[in-house]
């Protein structure tokens, strides 16, 4: 159970951090190799903060499309809002309870 959420976090985060780190990149090139990866780092909470978002308050919204594009707007900034808090504490809470009970 921890091992398969432990992996899945990892992902999200590996593809968060990419994401970051090349929109970074594009955007302003002289942030430099460390503002890249502190941008990078940052974007890396993004996947589980829109995983954890729509699990709080609910799926996608279905309507006038200007009503949709608010929603998705609202949902993508509160996902990086919550993201880069949440998911450094869910990943240490993984890694601990998975190196407590590995086989579960």
């Amino acid at each position: 159970m921890y091992q398969e959420a432990l992996k899945s976090l990892i992902i999200k985060g590996v593809i968060g951090f990419v994401i970051g780190f090349i929109f970074a990149l594009c955007i302003s090139p002289e942030f430099g190799f460390w503002g890249y990866c502190l941008i990078g780092f940052v974007m890396a909470g993004v996947p589980y903060g829109w995983e954890l978002v729509g699990r709080v308050i609910g799926g996608f919204v279905v309507g006038h499309i200007a009503i949709m594009i608010v929603a998705f707007i609202l949902r993508a900034a509160a996902s990086m809002l919550i993201g880069w808090i949440a998911y450094p504490i869910a990943l240490v809470y993984h890694i601990v309870m998975f190196c407590r009970k590995p086989n579960e």
